[in-house]
């Protein structure tokens, strides 16, 4: 019991500082936390501006397709129709 008396401040101290210590650590992971949380949200805002912008280029390039497929399908009856034409000229 004298050895608790004696070192009565020490242990406090100890105690304190281990618990100021906790503290210091826990604000940290907290401020850590919210910074990567800020950068993902401004991240997030971001792709959002440049999917926003790239929307009509997508759409011009679905319409591009569109015509080539079509386009492909023509240029394919035309061919047979063609080697049909060629088939009956040459028999």
């Amino acid at each position: 019991m004298q050895f608790f008396i004696d070192h009565a401040m020490e242990l406090v101290m100890a105690l304190a500082t281990a618990g100021a210590l906790g503290l210091c650590k826990w604000f940290h992971s907290k401020a850590k936390q919210y910074q990567e949380l800020s950068e993902n949200q401004e991240n997030k805002q971001w792709e959002e501006i440049i999917d926003h912008k790239l929307e009509p280029i997508i759409d011009e390039i679905e319409q591009l397709r569109e015509y080539i497929r079509k386009q492909e399908v023509k240029e394919k009856a035309s061919m047979d129709l063609i080697i049909a034409s060629y088939r009956y000229r040459l028999i």
